[in-house]
């Protein structure tokens, strides 16, 4: 749904990348002090497909499109007791209505 987000966060030992499947979706980082850096619309018409985020730099995704999907990519392997309250998310903004079969 256009408007879902996943809040401000960092990871603080790995990159992340994230690459769109379908729909789109805004890349937003930011500096410590909370200026923007960067924001990017991912997005398959437009040609932009994804996105690398360093370790430690802040950032934020928000889906602008109905049925907007990504595909997220972090180094393994994957510890829960290494995950945080942030980083526990599904940013899938998929209504069953829009489902085609």
């Amino acid at each position: 749904m256009p408007g879902t987000d996943v809040p401000i966060h960092r990871h603080p030992d790995k990159d992340e990348s994230f690459v769109i499947l379908c729909g789109k979706v805004r890349s937003t980082t930011y500096n410590d002090d909370g200026s923007v850096i960067d924001s990017v619309i991912l997005s398959q018409d437009d040609g932009i497909y994804g996105v690398d985020i360093p370790q430690c730099v802040w950032h934020k995704l928000e889906s602008l499109a109905p049925a907007s999907v990504i595909f997220e990519c972090k180094a393994g392997p994957y510890s829960n007791a290494n995950d945080n309250e942030n980083e526990k998310h599904i940013f899938l903004s998929l209504d069953s209505s829009e489902l085609k079969r």
